[in-house]
C-alpha cells in the first residue's frame, strides 16, 4: 500500500465519519492542507508519524505484514475460485 491508496482510503473513511478536512485536522493534529493534499495524491513525503495520527483519528490502522506470507499464491487463487469459474476445477 502507497500513500496514494491510504489518501483514498482516509477521504472515504472521512466522508463516512461525516468529517470535514477541518474536522479531521482537528481531530488528529494534521493540517487540514497535508490532509488536502494526502486525499488528493499530492502528499510524495508525508511523515509516518502524520499519516498514523490521520488513521488513529479514523479509526484506523497500518499493519506490518511479511508480504511472502500475506500475499496468496497462484494456487490458492485457484482453489478459492474453482468452484466459481468453470473450467478450472
Amino acid at each position: 500500500m502507497d500513500l496514494f491508496e491510504i489518501g483514498a482510503r482516509v477521504r472515504a473513511r472521512r466522508e463516512e465519519m461525516g468529517l470535514t478536512q477541518f474536522d479531521l485536522a482537528e481531530r488528529s493534529g494534521v493540517s487540514r492542507v497535508r490532509i488536502s493534499h494526502l486525499e488528493s495524491g499530492r502528499a510524495y513525503n508525508m511523515s509516518f508519524g502524520k499519516v498514523t495520527a490521520l488513521l488513529d483519528a479514523c479509526g484506523m490502522s497500518l499493519r506490518v505484514a511479511d508480504t511472502r506470507e500475506a500475499r496468496p499464491v497462484f494456487e490458492e487463487i485457484r482453489r478459492e475460485n474453482e468452484d466459481d469459474v468453470p473450467g478450472l476445477g
